[in-house]
């Protein structure tokens, strides 16, 4: 596995940033712990925390049952390294936590069905999701709305940070994960989960710092790709007349070797091959290294590395997803 980012890291650096978020009345009750990010908090009795999030799901043209392209949302994506559809992630920062005290994920991916099997690559089976993925427990979906039942048995007074609900930006929890919360009178905070992600996904370490430069390279060697075609045929080193006297394009196909730029849409084919045969699923979205991911979406140039070596972009997305 190559340049893997420790999601866990991304969990404990979101906590640390609820917990500094949250109202002077509610910080007296809580602590935090440390890590490379964070200043310590007094170390006091606290309410367990917990994060509740929803991955994207397959979405399909109207009417119909065409799949469209999948690409995973991004906060989930940053806090799981999870790129299987209908997922969710129940993190939990327990009571009385102190610096050496790290937060428990679970992470809940669909059941693989008939059809799946049928129509799809279905998704892993749990024993091979634990070791693609960077959690503490994988389980079923199905099985969430049984955990949340454990956690409140547990710690009633348990506070789920959310995104916010009803909004077509984020994909949405299930109800019957919600409609539990209610009559437990489990505490819902869907104002602070948000700017928390925002916040620490603006920090870059080293690993990541690295998956982007190997973007950027990538990338860069697309567009020298594309040029490159381009200046064959300014030379006249390719042309259609001499392609159709071989029989290309008409006993056989042209060759890559072959291609020729007269068009956008001729010059973006040779960028999107160059890119996915160094490793891009999705062109200009993500690069994917085994089960891990990153994202390009800013130039260098709005990057810029403090004295701990760690990068910090201000109002960019340059974000692991």
């Amino acid at each position: 596995m190559l340049m893997v980012d420790k999601v866990d890291n991304h969990v404990r650096r979101i906590f640390d940033q609820l917990l500094r978020l949250l109202p002077e009345s509610e910080r007296t009750k809580v602590g935090s712990f440390l890590d490379s990010f964070s200043e310590s908090y007094q170390s006091c009795q606290l309410q367990s925390q917990v994060i509740l999030i929803a991955g994207q799901v397959t979405g399909y043209r109207n009417d119909t049952d065409r799949e469209l392209p999948f690409r995973q949302e991004s906060n989930f994506f940053y806090l799981t390294g999870c790129d299987i559809p209908s997922s969710f992630l129940l993190a939990t920062l327990p009571a009385q936590s102190t610096s050496s005290t790290a937060p428990t994920t679970t992470l809940f991916i669909p059941k693989a069905e008939r059809a799946d099997i049928m129509w799809s690559i279905p998704p892993p089976e749990v024993y091979n999701a634990r070791k693609m993925f960077d959690a503490s427990e994988i389980k079923h979906a199905h099985l969430l709305p049984d955990v949340i039942d454990a956690t409140l048995e547990a710690s009633p007074d348990t506070i789920f940070h959310v995104l916010p609900r009803n909004s077509s930006l984020f994909p949405q929890l299930p109800t019957q994960a919600l409609t539990q919360l209610s009559p437990n009178n489990a505490t819902v905070e869907e104002q602070y989960l948000l700017p928390a992600l925002q916040r620490t996904r603006l920090i870059k370490d080293a690993n990541e710092i690295s998956l982007i430069r190997k973007a950027n390279e990538i990338s860069s060697r697309a567009h020298e790709t594309v040029m490159r075609v381009l200046g064959l045929a300014v030379k006249n080193k390719i042309s259609r007349e001499v392609a159709r006297e071989e029989g290309a394009g008409a006993k056989r196909p042209l060759l890559p070797g072959e291609w020729f730029i007269e068009k956008e849409a001729e010059a973006e084919a040779i960028f999107v091959a160059s890119c996915r045969r160094e490793g891009y699923v999705y062109l200009g979205l993500y690069l994917r290294y085994s089960f891990q991911s990153s994202v390009w979406k800013c130039p260098p140039s709005s990057i810029s590395s403090d004295s701990g070596g760690v990068i910090q972009g201000i109002n960019t997305t340059l974000l692991l997803q």
